[in-house]
């Protein structure tokens, strides 16, 4: 039984040390409308159609994206989402909000 403990600690310092390395960026709060100017504005992004409550944007890539209209901040795992299908991370936003 303490052969275990001590492995599940051994394990616990070496999660502890790779989150220690690793920086997360602080949470990006930002609304739909302002993240569509800034892909559109620097990202060279274009509104192909609007359905509904949703925006689709297409690049010259290929890539599409599509943002919900709402008046909130995006919340974390679909801005994440956004950006993925982008081809973009939270630092390329950050420079220009």
């Amino acid at each position: 039984m303490a052969a275990t403990n001590i492995k599940c600690f051994a394990s616990l310092n070496l999660i502890t040390l790779i989150n220690v390395e690793r920086k997360v960026l602080p949470r990006l709060a930002i609304k739909p409308l302002a993240l569509e100017k800034i892909l559109v504005k620097y990202f060279s992004f274009r509104l192909n159609h609007q359905k509904g409550s949703h925006m689709i944007l297409l690049d010259d890539n290929g890539h599409m994206v599509v943002i919900p209209l709402y008046n909130k901040e995006l919340k974390e795992g679909t801005l994440h989402s956004i950006l993925n299908h982008a081809g973009l991370t939270k630092k390329d936003i950050i420079k220009y909000k």
